[in-house]
């Protein structure tokens, strides 16, 4: 955690006067955290764990965190647990509300960060609805964009709904979902048995860190973590698979069924079957609203 040492225990000292400067600043000077988090990252301040730079949710996780307590003061640490679980509960960030945020992807060379809803108007011109990347400056570490590609929501909306039916009841989307299915079967593995090795695992580290570990007890613990992972991967894929397996493979009752899904209930479905979408520029010349958002838009898709 971040202030403390790799024991657990031991304060480090200049951690925990920042995590200090953080308190004042958001108690007593009434700083919001994204403006606390773009001074940090601006001015090159002690990065957290696992990671280049600070991000909001970073520093509202160690802040919530009761063994800050000791750090910051138990007062302060109370008043934070109010002020982030509180009436400021709105400012932590909510479900999206637009379809394809998040699942939209820069397509521009160096970015590839997602693109999020966001509300474009120019002098003269109406508010419209768009997905864009994001800057990182004044984010408070929440986006790292380039700030350049837009592109119309409405369209983009309209586009997707019309490729997640036709790749859903297409022969191709049939006949990957058969294979997955037969892939799964092939190498069936109960939770059980998952169970079993992660026991196994556990044993095997009480004894990795001893003189009495040998290399056969390296390689079965090695082996056991792949097996894990792959069957860990197997039984979470299963549920998705079977879902999509019951969808509607006719059009007609598949475009039924979107209408009556909320927008939550579509980005479940539309996480299923892509990874992402990469959102190519606008060709030069063109702007982002009468450009071809079918020539723009490159799904990558799961199956």
């Amino acid at each position: 955690m971040f202030g403390y040492a790799p024991d657990h225990e031991t304060v480090l000292e200049n951690e925990a006067e920042q995590l200090r400067e953080a308190v004042r600043r958001l108690l007593k000077d009434g700083e919001p955290v994204s403006r606390v988090i773009d001074d940090w990252n601006a001015r090159g301040a002690l990065r957290p764990r696992r990671s280049d730079r600070w991000r909001v949710t970073q520093l509202r996780r160690v802040l919530l965190n009761p063994r800050v307590a000791p750090i910051i003061g138990e007062d302060a640490h109370g008043r934070l647990v109010r002020m982030f679980t509180g009436r400021n509960r709105q400012q932590l960030g909510r479900p999206a509300e637009h379809l394809l945020s998040g699942i939209l992807r820069c397509g521009r060379e160096h970015c590839g960060q997602p693109l999020y809803g966001a509300h474009k108007g120019g002098q003269g011109q109406p508010p419209q609805l768009v997905y864009r990347c994001k800057k990182l400056a004044g984010s408070g570490g929440r986006f790292r964009g380039c700030g350049s590609t837009v592109v119309s929501m409405a369209r983009a909306d309209a586009w997707v709904e019309e490729a997640f039916i036709a790749a859903v009841c297409g022969d191709e989307f049939a006949e990957a979902l058969n294979r997955r299915r037969a892939e799964l079967l092939a190498g069936e593995v109960t939770a059980a048995q998952v169970e079993e090795w992660r026991a196994e695992i556990d044993e095997l580290e009480q004894v990795l860190p001893t003189r009495f570990a040998a290399d056969v007890h390296r390689t079965r613990h090695a082996e056991l973590q792949r097996l894990v992972r792959q069957a860990t991967a197997r039984l979470l894929q299963r549920p998705d698979l079977q879902a999509l397996l019951d969808l509607p493979k006719a059009a007609a009752e598949l475009r039924a069924a979107w209408e009556e899904w909320t927008v939550a209930e579509r980005r479940v479905w539309l996480r299923r079957v892509l990874h992402h979408i990469t959102v190519l520029p606008a060709p030069p010349g063109t702007h982002h609203r009468g450009s071809d958002v079918a020539a723009r838009l490159d799904p990558t898709w799961r199956l």
